[in-house]
């Protein structure tokens, strides 16, 4: 792998987070700063304008069956496929600087295993990793930001999005996904337990007296964690 500057190791850099956490903005404004100390490319999951990805779009639309009745096995699938597809684009823009990555295998882990409980959490969670960091061959990140938004505030901001290509002609502004409550309640735990549970997961609080912070804000918390990572 080329070193970015001063032989420094490229990072991998995913921000996680529930619908409406305000992901993309975050990855934008970290996207600016880490290219005033070399060079620094975002990549956002999933890629709608790729077949896999036009897939995902008519699940999350609607089109194709109903997705809490699938084998969350299944569901993964067509992320990680999604994910497999930009694996060569993926390790040849780590090889020329820093990436940060809008979603990656960590929402696919806190989306399935959210559909799930009990003894099916550590089965379905060990499956994933397996398949996406395994026989995928995906690298693995070197931090994960978890946006911590509470579901209740952050569905405020999804109502706020522009329609998307693959919500066009629904007559929906929110996908299934988005519009399941009781799905994002628990997705946003799942997240919390993971923060808790794994070394490279960190949580940046964006909310204060229940009112999101300005992203720069935010954005100044989220440098906190990367900027010792490369310095």
């Amino acid at each position: 792998m080329m070193a970015n500057r001063n032989s420094r190791k490229n990072l991998l850099i995913c921000l996680e987070g529930g619908d409406g956490a305000g992901k993309g903005t975050q990855a934008d404004l970290l996207l600016a700063r880490l290219r005033e100390v070399g060079a620094a490319s975002l990549m956002s999951f999933p890629d709608y304008k790729t077949p896999s990805g036009e897939l995902v779009g008519e699940l999350l639309a609607g089109k194709h069956w109903d997705l809490n009745e699938m084998d969350p096995r299944m569901l993964s699938a067509f992320y990680a496929l999604n994910r497999a597809g930009a694996k060569e684009k993926l390790l040849n823009t780590l090889s020329e600087g820093h990436v940060i990555l809008n979603r990656y295998v960590g929402s696919n882990m806190a989306y399935q295993v959210s559909r799930v409980s009990g003894e099916h959490v550590q089965g379905l969670l060990e499956f994933l990793y397996r398949l996406e960091f395994g026989e995928l061959g995906l690298p693995k990140p070197d931090v994960v930001i978890f946006l911590d938004v509470e579901p209740e505030i952050s569905a405020g901001q999804v109502g706020g999005k522009e329609v998307r290509d693959y919500l066009a002609g629904t007559g929906h502004t929110a996908d299934v996904n988005e519009r399941d409550t009781s799905l994002q309640a628990r997705v946003y735990a799942t997240h919390q337990t993971f923060v808790s549970r794994y070394e490279k997961w960190h949580s940046v609080q964006c909310l204060k007296d229940q009112r999101i912070l300005p992203p720069e804000k935010i954005h100044e918390l989220v440098w906190e964690v990367v900027e010792p990572l490369i310095s």
